[in-house]
């Protein structure tokens, strides 16, 4: 469990009176640590144990998808990641923005 308060923070969903905040506290790509602010509380740090730098699990996901004899994940099936990557692809035109060595 990641909470550290009593009572516990951003336990209610948000609404108009709610009011949250979060901070990632160092690298935005690879946090250590986050902040919440929730709800008039005291601002709650967490620092989750980190194992590995996240590729990790996508091993090990891969590795029980492929001994099931299954090729895709349900957890993110392939069309899912082309529709990802074709929104960043439409954004990044529409940006202006040219990705070096991609030929976009």
């Amino acid at each position: 469990m990641l909470s550290t308060g009593d009572p516990p923070i951003c336990r209610t969903p948000p609404s108009s009176q709610n009011e949250r905040t979060h901070r990632l506290n160092e690298r935005w790509w690879a946090p250590s640590s986050f902040t919440l602010q929730c709800d008039g509380h005291a601002e709650e740090t967490f620092t989750p144990e980190v194992v590995g730098n996240g590729y990790n699990y996508e091993a090990a996901e891969a590795g029980r998808r492929l001994g099931a004899g299954l090729l895709e994940s349900d957890k993110l099936p392939h069309q899912l990641t082309l529709d990802v990557m074709q929104s960043m692809h439409a954004l990044r035109a529409e940006w202006g923005l040219v990705v070096s060595g991609r030929g976009e």
